[in-house]
Formats: structure tokens, sequence, C-alpha cells
């Protein structure tokens, strides 16, 4: 069997469920192909949609918005996506300036712990419609994915950074393994459901990003 993910990258072969990151949002065909022991194949396709962080803030914007007025805590979080989506923090609709990404990750933090809390709210859950529930549940798992996003995509574009001091190589180096740990341990807590958690150890993987990349002589 062999996965071409329509983005230009090299295919991944022999499992059914491969792992891809792909680099750029847009719209890419996905093509499994499945070949038998005498030669004989089949293929099958499906259209990928690939958000970038500001475009999954956006998204949720949209989602969220009809629904506004059935709480006012739902109200208040559209308004955080929407200052958050409209910030001059954001260098491009994937990355954050470094000055100013810690406040863009506590106000994601912020609108997850607000959404978690009304859905545990049972007096408030049971105001709130069945679709503003469910488009609520998504974003939540949204949120958590935009901080993702952002620690991830930063640190493989920087995970073999060299610095121009060897001596300053260690560090370096030490910085982007602690960006590593926490990114694993941001999906851990993801897959457990600690969306809040996953926030936190993503932005402090972006943080360790940063970290090696402001390393004096890097």
């Amino acid at each position: 069997m062999a996965w071409d993910f329509g983005d230009g990258s090299p295919g991944v072969t022999g499992t059914l469920t491969p792992n891809h990151i792909f680099s750029n949002h847009g719209v890419y065909t996905v093509t499994l192909t499945v070949t038998d022991s005498h030669g004989a194949s089949a293929s099958d396709a499906l259209i990928v949609t690939v958000l970038s962080a500001s475009g999954l803030i956006k998204e949720n914007v949209q989602n969220l918005t009809p629904f506004a007025g059935e709480s006012k805590q739902l109200a208040d979080v559209v308004k955080i996506l929407t200052a958050i989506l409209g910030s001059s923090a954001w260098t491009d609709e994937t990355h954050l300036a470094a000055s100013a990404g810690d406040k863009v990750f506590q106000d994601v933090q912020k609108a997850a712990l607000e959404l978690e809390k009304l859905l545990k709210d049972e007096a408030k859950k049971d105001s709130l419609s069945t679709a503003a529930e469910k488009a609520i549940g998504q974003a939540v798992a949204d949120i958590a994915a935009i901080a993702q996003v952002v620690a991830e995509t930063l640190y493989l574009e920087n995970q073999h950074l060299q610095a121009n001091d060897p001596q300053k190589q260690k560090f370096v180096d030490g910085s982007l393994a602690d960006a590593a740990k926490e990114l694993n341990a941001g999906i851990a807590s993801l897959n457990a459901g600690d969306y809040t958690g996953a926030i936190q150890s993503f932005q402090r993987a972006w943080n360790s990003t940063q970290s090696a990349l402001k390393s004096p002589g890097k």
C-alpha cells in the first residue's frame, strides 16, 4: 500500500495509519493505492482541507456566532476569538511575533477554559440548544489544535537549527529538545481530552523554540 498526500512530499508505504504534516494550508487530494501479490492494484482518494491557525480561528468564530445569544459566556468567547484573529501578533496565518505570542496563547487558553466551564455547568448547559452544545464541543478541540499548529510549525521549521557559534549549540539543542518534549506532552493531553493542559504544553513548546532562535550566536 502506498500513500500520496498530494502536496509534493515523499509518499508513505506499508501502513494503513500514516502520520503526515502538511506544510501549507490548502485543499489536497490524498490517494491510497493498494497492490496485491499478483500486481493488481486499486486506488481510492479523498479531499483534505488543511486550515491555517488563523483560518481555524475564523472557522470557529463563524460556527459559534449563531449561538452567541444563548449564553453570555459563549458571546464572550466569540469576542476573544475575534480579537485573537485581528491581533497584530500574527506575522502570517500560522506564525506569531516572538514578542506577542504569549498573549495569544493566553487568550486561546482563556477561550478554551470558558467553553469547558460552559459545558460542565449543568444549569447553563441545559439552556443551550443541541446545535450550540455540539459547536462548543468542537470548538474546544479546535482551539487546542490552534495552539498545536502554531507551536508545532515553529518547531518543525527549526528542529535542525545550527548555531553559528559552536559553543552555543548545546543550548540550542537543549531548547529544541525541551520543545519536542512539550509537544509530545501536549499531544498526550489532547488525546486525554485535557485541552487547556494541552494548550499550556504547546505554549511552553513554542517558548522553548523561541529560546533556541534567540540564542546569542545561533
